[in-house]
């Protein structure tokens, strides 16, 4: 271990449970006491209080290693005592109840690390604080200090629940600051002792012929599939299930379905309903991704005794660096890796994509050949729980009663009317009433004031973006990278400037309908290097500078 390679920098190690996080610190830490550091060094140990039935129960070791320095080397070693939420709850509201109360604790040591006057900090288990507590507040402090090194759970281990979706988003931004400062180093999960592994299957010709590759290997594999009630949506409904589970029934592979309804409902449809209120046109296939596919449905998959998940995307998972990353697949003209840039990064070692190297005509002949029942299946282009009739009648379904109000153009002159801002996106076309003559656009939406502005078609041209909900892929973001602002948009190139869990885009050449809501993917040979939200358009061309 050579500590020097820590010194005066900013480092996060991220990893599942015994993924040996600690571990490293510990050597770190060692290090440096050798060196003679001790004395500018605060440990700040916040590994939990856990009864031992507790992780016999789970199943579960390696949870809760200490961090103590060196016995009389002159560290100032602060421990509160926190205790596991999750694993000493019988509820949610517990748990969030005991987070709350591990936060107040902790930020009494930070209150204590801050004045120390040592410019060393050790954080062990950091993940404790995030549950509750502000990853801003605690940036504050990192800020401030010469070196730092901080370790957290960031895995699967525990499940989607609402405590570990409130850890893993503040970790999601802290990881973004780390990023822009320093350096995240991401743990390998060990591998899974089984080689199952279990196909997503919609009863499309894509996730069919994933199962058949696999199968064809010789893979020991089972379909899984999502089924949704009522919503006459464009897809999950029985007949996709019963289209999925013949193609099972064909391959001689166990078939299991599952109701997500309820959780589509919540962690995708609700979020997309409310950019629309704001103004803002939402990319709900990337939050599906995230947490419903590759989240509920590889949670699934691991509670289910199989080692990883594979689905039908035309995307790859190559090496690079010694991890995994996401990369484009040969057929770049289904290339879906736009859609997948918040996959959480500790989950690509679990996902097998086995169409990469295929094109989508081979995969219909492979369908055929098989004598595969969905072979000729068209492909769906409609978002999953929106009503054939189109997505204007479901949000006049959900978001009843949007207030009418003015179109005016880019010098604020009145030049419509609108029925309701949900309806409108940068970049559509705007008609207006008859005997204007000239082509105009929407360029901007403002909920604030109810309006829609409008202006001719070198108004949407912009010089770059500012996008937020920043989730990395690979350790960090070169300056030069391409950026993709929709997915038929061709990759523009730019250059980049990550921040606290914020990335500054701008073009080389300015780009066209740059829209708030919408994804940013950055590309560096071929690999999806991360991506955002779009917040605003940059005005203008802006200097890349």
């Amino acid at each position: 271990m050579n500590g020097r390679d820590y010194l005066d920098r900013k480092t996060l190690i991220l990893g599942d449970v015994n993924s040996g996080k600690t571990t490293l610190c510990r050597e770190i830490l060692e290090d440096f006491c050798r060196r003679g550091l001790a004395g500018r060094i605060v440990v700040i140990d916040l590994a939990p209080q856990i009864p031992e039935e507790s992780l016999r129960d789970r199943g579960l070791r390696g949870v809760g290693g200490r961090l103590a320095p060196p016995e009389g080397a002159g560290v100032v070693y602060l421990h509160a005592p926190v205790v596991a939420p999750r694993l000493t709850s019988t509820t949610e509201a517990e748990a969030l109840d005991k987070a709350r109360r591990n936060r107040d604790a902790v930020e009494g040591l930070l209150r204590q690390a801050e004045t120390s006057g040592r410019d060393i900090l050790f954080i062990n288990d950091v993940s404790l604080y995030l549950q509750a507590g502000d990853p801003g507040r605690l940036a504050a402090i990192l800020e401030k200090t010469d070196t730092v090194v901080v370790n957290g759970y960031f895995g699967e281990t525990f499940g989607s629940g609402e405590l570990s979706r409130r850890e893993r988003d503040a970790m999601e931004r802290l990881a973004g600051w780390f990023a822009s400062r320093g350096a995240v180093l991401t743990m390998p999960r060990a591998p899974a002792a089984s080689g199952k592994i279990l196909v997503a299957m919609s009863g499309g010709v894509d996730s069919s012929v994933a199962a058949l590759i696999l199968a064809e290997r010789g893979v020991d594999i089972a379909g899984l599939t999502l089924f949704r009630t009522g919503g006459g949506g464009a897809g999950y409904g029985p007949g996709d299930a019963e289209d999925a589970a013949r193609v099972c029934r064909l391959l001689g592979i166990p078939h299991h379905t599952a109701d997500f309804t309820a959780d589509l409902d919540r962690l995708v449809i609700e979020p997309f309903l409310a950019e629309y209120r704001q103004g803002r046109t939402p990319n709900p296939c990337v939050l599906c991704n995230r947490d419903i596919k590759f989240g509920m449905v590889l949670e699934k998959a691991r509670e289910l005794g199989f080692e990883g998940l594979a689905t039908g995307h035309y995307a790859r998972i190559v090496d690079r660096g010694g991890k995994p990353a996401l990369a484009v697949p040969r057929d770049r003209r289904k290339d879906q890796t736009y859609f997948l840039w918040r996959v959480r990064r500790e989950s690509l070692g679990r996902i097998r994509f086995p169409l990469a190297e295929h094109t989508k005509q081979e995969v219909r002949e492979l369908a055929a050949r098989a004598g595969l029942p969905v072979s000729q299946r068209e492909d769906s282009q409609d978002i999953c729980f929106i009503p054939r009739g189109g997505i204007g009648p479901f949000l006049e379904a959900r978001l009843p009663h949007p207030a009418p109000g003015r179109i005016v153009d880019c010098r604020g002159h009145a030049v419509g009317t609108h029925r309701g801002i949900v309806h409108y996106t940068i970049g559509q076309r705007a008609r207006l009433s008859a005997g204007r003559g000239d082509l105009l656009y929407v360029v901007s939406i403002d909920p604030a004031e109810n309006l829609v502005v409008v202006g001719p078609k070198e108004a949407l041209r912009s010089g770059g973006l500012e996008a937020g909900d920043v989730n990395l892929l690979v350790d960090g973001l070169p300056d030069a990278a391409h950026a993709k602002i929709r997915y038929a948009h061709r990759p523009a190139a730019c250059r980049v400037k990550a921040g606290p869990g914020s990335l500054r885009v701008v073009f080389d050449e300015p780009q066209e309908a740059v829209t708030p809501g919408q994804s940013v993917a950055l590309y560096g040979d071929g690999v999806l290097l991360g991506g955002g939200t779009i917040r605003r358009a940059l005005e203008g061309i802006e200097s890349k500078d």
